[in-house]
């Protein structure tokens, strides 16, 4: 048995969803991941004053499609002090 705020609560976060695209709850957990992304397929078109178009035309740039790519995840171990003047920083910056 669930308790009235329970229910209220899960009822709002239903509709924060519903209002979410189909891509948005997929990545929330919402939705299976074989959900069908119609809009997905069309092509985005970039804005003209869009600073990434900038790098399509940088001579040494290379464009990856990102489901195609095999990206491999690389460990990196960080000393205590590493650790420690990267908290610092962190720290610095919400003071800001």
């Amino acid at each position: 048995m669930t308790s009235p705020e329970n229910e209220e609560s899960t009822k709002q976060q239903d509709k924060t969803l519903q209002e979410l695209s189909p891509i948005w709850r997929e990545l929330l957990g919402a939705l299976p991941a074989e959900a069908e992304h119609p809009e997905s397929e069309a092509q985005a078109v970039p804005l003209p004053d869009d600073p990434w178009s900038e790098l399509l035309h940088v001579e040494g740039i290379k464009v990856i499609d990102l489901q195609q790519a095999q990206i491999q995840a690389k460990q990196v171990r960080l000393s205590e002090k590493d650790v420690e003047q990267a908290l610092q920083v962190m720290r610095e910056e919400q003071e800001l």
